[in-house]
């Protein structure tokens, strides 16, 4: 399936991006899928308003994905109400549940835990672009020097892009 891009300049164009900010000319490569399977971590507290886009964005993935998703005792009962119905219907979801908060990291943690993959940790307030974990994973599929990868974000303190360290 063939997702359309809105405009020359939506934010997962790549052919923009590049030749706008990183190299001059173009990519004439296609993206190569992985036939990988890549653990999406996902810790969870709150967040409910940000849950339709980021999982549309997910599921738009042509990479194979198992994702993780850790609800860090979430006080919001539609948090619990929205994760249960997703992880109820997609059968590569995990639904893990922390008895008390934890924090963030510990989170993750408990979710590396598990993770039997390379792993791309999100966060719940992200929207994803076209091609994301395909972009995300290439370098450490391709070269195994390479060891981790981060992406540019508009408002993302040491990732923010184009101005660092400002919400863009």
């Amino acid at each position: 399936e063939i997702f359309p891009i809105v405009n020359s300049q939506s934010i997962g164009y790549i052919q923009y991006f590049a030749e706008n900010h990183i190299i001059p000319g173009k990519i004439t490569e296609p993206m190569q899928i992985s036939p990988l399977t890549i653990d999406i971590i996902i810790p969870v507290y709150n967040g409910l308003k940000y849950f339709d886009t980021l999982f549309e964005g997910i599921e738009r993935t042509k990479m194979n994905y198992r994702l993780i998703l850790v609800d860090d005792k979430s006080p919001d009962p539609m948090v619990t109400k929205y994760l249960d119905s997703y992880a109820a219907t997609h059968d590569n979801v995990i639904l893990l549940r922390n008895e008390e908060n934890m924090g963030f990291v510990r989170s993750v943690n408990r979710a590396l835990e598990i993770a039997e993959n390379h792993v791309a940790l999100v966060n719940t307030d992200v929207e994803v672009p076209e091609e994301w974990l395909e972009r995300l994973m290439d370098p450490i599929i391709k070269k195994p020097q390479i060891a981790t990868t981060t992406p540019f974000t508009n408002c993302g303190t040491l990732c923010s892009f184009p101005e660092f360290a400002k919400d863009n």
